[in-house]
């Protein structure tokens, strides 16, 4: 998307996450931050994402130039919404399997086989569920499915634990299948940490 930008308006672009960092940047990128540059938000609903930023060279962008950045930051969000309702149904998915998996209700075992391969899931290892409830400051609950907060404690769940957990976001928590050797109590002290 960058070198597109780029391509059409013959200046430096780059593509930077909501903290700032560069995703994607073309040739001729300016280091000095205070270099003259435009700015284009990435949005997808409420939520910001990042920003298109275009380097001017001191000279002011011409109104097909402008254009080009607010399309480029209206395809970077449709990619970012896309992406959220690919994950969104894979999440739906994953979170419906592992409820069948840790119910008492009596389910499938050849489908359920068949969704856990899907998922890239090893069901022959012994697993141990781990609920781990977030709470903020002041003791409330930390409501976490369907939070934009969602995808970034799952990912750090599943960074924390060495054995591949089963991973899945709770109204306010993880729940985790994990392998409880060699230790469960390092499990749960890893992710306290994590």
């Amino acid at each position: 998307l960058a070198e597109a930008v780029s391509e059409l308006a013959q200046r430096p672009v780059a593509i930077r996450d909501v903290q700032g960092n560069v995703l994607a940047a073309t040739d001729g990128v300016p280091a000095e931050p205070e270099a003259p540059h435009v700015v284009r938000p990435i949005r997808a609903g409420d939520a910001a994402h990042g920003e298109v930023v275009m380097w001017t060279g001191g000279v002011d962008l011409l109104p097909h130039e402008l254009t080009t950045m607010e399309h480029a930051a209206t395809v970077a969000a449709m990619a970012i919404a896309q992406e959220r309702s690919v994950v969104s149904s894979e999440q739906r998915h994953r979170t419906l399997l592992l409820m069948q998996l840790v119910s008492r209700q009596p389910v499938d075992r050849a489908e359920i086989a068949r969704w856990a391969t899907a998922m890239g899931w090893d069901m022959e290892r012994a697993r141990a569920v781990v609920l781990v409830e977030l709470c903020d400051g002041t003791g409330e609950r930390v409501r976490v499915a369907g939070q934009p907060v969602e995808d970034r404690l799952v990912r750090a769940a599943q960074d924390a634990v060495s054995s591949q957990p089963i991973v899945w976001a709770l109204r306010a928590g993880l729940a985790l299948l994990v392998e409880p050797r060699p230790s469960l109590g390092r499990v749960t002290r890893d992710l306290h940490a994590a």
